[in-house]
């Protein structure tokens, strides 16, 4: 026979418990040690991903977009580094979203049998996608 417990919030999302916010930070940290352990040890390449992705995209878009726009060289590379200076942080912002949602969503047999900060999972990928943009733009 199945119970059904209702759960309602009683404070307001902004009104965090300090005890559930360290938890959930060392609980984000494991996660994404847990992740970045397998983004980077099962390839040789994958550091070297973390910047090429940035890199190629950047002279990709400098490329294209300037000669859609016709651009002289003295402002095409005025353009490549507004792209470098920009283009790194929508990465992880996208990386972050993406990955974000997706992390909850392949974790649901876990988010269902487990109570923990769901938040962790999210702020895991953010950690990983930090340090994507660290190593891209350095």
């Amino acid at each position: 026979m199945n119970k059904v417990r209702e759960v309602a919030a009683h404070d307001p999302w902004w009104k965090t418990n300090s005890a559930s916010l360290r938890q959930g930070r060392s609980l984000a940290l494991a996660f994404a040690r847990r992740d970045l352990r397998l983004r980077y040890t099962q390839t040789r390449l994958g550091w070297l991903w973390a910047v090429v992705q940035p890199v190629g995209l950047i002279a990709a878009l400098t490329v294209v977009l300037g000669r859609v726009f016709g651009l002289p060289p003295d402002g095409l590379r005025q353009f490549g580094l507004n792209l470098a200076v920009a283009l790194p942080g929508w990465i992880w912002f996208q990386f972050t979203v993406s990955q974000g949602a997706q992390s909850l969503i392949s974790n649901q047999s876990l988010i269902s049998k487990a109570a923990f900060s769901r938040s962790a999972l999210a702020n895991a990928k953010a950690l990983v996608g930090l340090v994507d943009f660290a190593v891209g733009s350095v």
